[in-house]
């Protein structure tokens, strides 16, 4: 029980800090890339704290990885307009 409760800590400072440095908004502001990865990292990281047979490395090594990927991709979005509008979509005026 105490290796569940450590790894939920660990998890959840590594994930908080995660969010943190890859700039993440309110939920209704996110692109919808920002969403997967929001929902696959909590995914992998729930199955690493339930399951104690999964090493803790080997949830932390995809978090990191997933993590990189959306901070390039969000760099990639920022600096070419084709590939954010493919990526995310075109924006449409609801009220004017």
């Amino acid at each position: 029980m105490a290796n569940v409760i450590l790894r939920a800590v660990i998890f959840y400072i590594l994930l908080t800090l995660m969010m943190k440095l890859m700039g993440k908004r309110q939920l209704g502001e996110m692109e919808i890339s920002e969403l997967v990865t929001t929902v696959l990292l909590s995914e992998l990281a729930s199955f690493t704290i339930t399951d104690t047979d999964i090493p803790i490395f080997h949830g932390l090594l995809p978090l990191l990885l997933i993590s990189s990927f959306e901070v390039a991709v969000s760099f990639i979005c920022q600096r070419n307009r084709k590939f954010s509008i493919l990526l995310n979509g075109k924006p449409i005026i609801l009220f004017n």
